[in-house]
């Protein structure tokens, strides 16, 4: 039902989405900060989802787990900042689904898909694997270490009217209350004024 409902994965490495980049159209890079539990393929042969990333996804009424993980972690060393210690500035993952042959020898090189047929009656047993690397990257800051993750989202138009719309509203309930504050204010300057006389 997960699957079905295209259900995401949202990780989270030291304040930092864990994202899932991959290549869109015209060459752009495009980061998800979540990725799909799994995917599937109708019974019409038609690729749901994340299954179009593979062509390996290609049995009929099928769905594929995505119990592997590749997770790489970028860091900044500091050397060159002045502060000790080394700090995250990008954590991104490959979600890969992996048949495992065998429980108590696990293999997280590449093989066949994990495949559970869409009308399964017997339960299932999934093994879930990750691998993690660490590679040192100097050249971004830490400051600006959200910025592939922001570069890479759909840009929205303003929203024009309402900008304008608030500022309208806002100029008028500003000229309703001066208005208020210049009349109570007079009143009381001309009796103060006929009281010193």
């Amino acid at each position: 039902m997960g699957m079905q409902l295209n259900y995401q994965h949202h990780w989270i490495i030291d304040n930092m989405p864990v994202t899932w980049c991959y290549d869109v159209e015209d060459g752009q890079k495009y980061c998800n900060p979540g990725f799909p539990i799994g995917c599937l393929v109708t019974s019409d042969g038609r690729a749901k989802d994340a299954c179009v990333i593979n062509s390996e996804f290609n049995k009929k009424n099928t769905f594929y787990v995505f119990n592997h993980v590749d997770i790489k972690i970028i860091y900044h060393s500091g050397e060159s900042e002045g502060w000790q210690g080394a700090r995250l500035v990008a954590a991104t993952l490959e979600p890969k689904s992996m048949k495992q042959a065998d429980e108590n020898n696990l293999n997280c090189e590449a093989g066949n898909p994990m495949e559970v047929p869409g009308d399964f009656k017997e339960d299932v047993t999934i093994v879930y694997t990750y691998s993690v690397t660490f590679e040192e990257n100097n050249t971004i800051k830490w400051a600006s270490r959200w910025d592939y993750i922001l570069v890479s989202m759909p840009h929205t138009n303003i929203q024009w009217f309402s900008i304008m719309n608030s500022l309208v509203i806002v100029l008028f309930l500003s000229g309703m209350v001066a208005m208020i504050m210049l009349r109570t204010l007079h009143k009381d300057i001309a009796r103060y004024n006929q009281v010193d006389q």
